[in-house]
């Protein structure tokens, strides 16, 4: 289980950790309605506002991939973990 904070409103978060990871979804948050974006995964789980992740990351919804851009601390995730992964 992931335990911690909306970034929008500091809501409490409670996400069941999926099998396979890194894995990335969009909600609305259910405090306040914004839309967050969840990383989730054991080496290190995150939330963004939408606003905030699209700064890092870009998505490609017919692929099912997201992909950090190039010069981002999500760049640099990524390359530590593996690389670009599919969305759940």
């Amino acid at each position: 289980m992931i335990f911690g904070t909306y970034p929008c409103c500091d809501g409490s978060l409670c996400i069941a950790m999926p099998d396979k990871t890194p894995a990335y979804f969009p909600e609305d948050c259910p405090h306040c309605g914004a839309k967050v974006w969840h990383r989730l995964s054991r080496v290190e789980s995150m939330s963004w506002t939408e606003a905030d992740f699209l700064l890092e990351y870009e998505v490609d919804a017919e692929n099912r991939k997201v992909v950090a851009k190039p010069g981002t601390d999500a760049e640099l995730f990524d390359k530590l973990n593996r690389g670009a992964v599919t969305t759940s």
